[in-house]
């Protein structure tokens, strides 16, 4: 199975392929047999000798364009929307790592005695000597 039949979606023809034969054959007008369809939600995975036989049993060439158009839009919004889903779950990790990278970055050593201003191992409050030897000892 190759990786197209798994995005696009099966189709689904409710309204038969004899059927449409035989509303050809009845000299319905093409427009009457494409509203028929449409009105069916039907969708149909025809090959290219398919086609030629539909041709040949007195289908209309603008009711096998339709067919066709129809199938290739249901692939193409059926791949849109898998690349849809995948570009979300891309951005949402990248989003994970950019929050990530952000607390990382700001936050990487927690110390409770760091003050922007004076920096590691100098501080009013306390002797240089306290950094110095407290250094081995602060979590990470």
């Amino acid at each position: 199975m190759c990786i197209r039949d798994r995005l696009t979606p099966l189709a689904t023809p409710t309204l038969s392929l004899e059927e449409i034969v035989t509303l050809s054959k009845q000299k319905m007008a093409a427009d009457e047999v494409i509203e028929k369809i449409k009105a069916s939600n039907s969708q149909y995975d025809l090959s290219a000798s398919q086609i030629v036989e539909l041709n040949k049993q007195g289908v209309e060439p603008k009711v096998l364009d339709y067919i066709q158009t129809e199938r290739e839009k249901a692939r193409l919004n059926s791949m849109a929307d898998e690349i849809n889903k995948r570009e979300k779950a891309n951005k949402e990790a990248q989003q994970k790592l950019k929050d990530q990278a952000w607390r990382n970055r700001y936050d990487p050593f927690y110390d409770p005695f760091y003050h922007p201003f004076y920096g590691y191992g100098f501080s009013p409050y306390w002797h240089n000597q306290f950094y110095f030897r407290n250094h081995l000892y602060r979590r990470r």
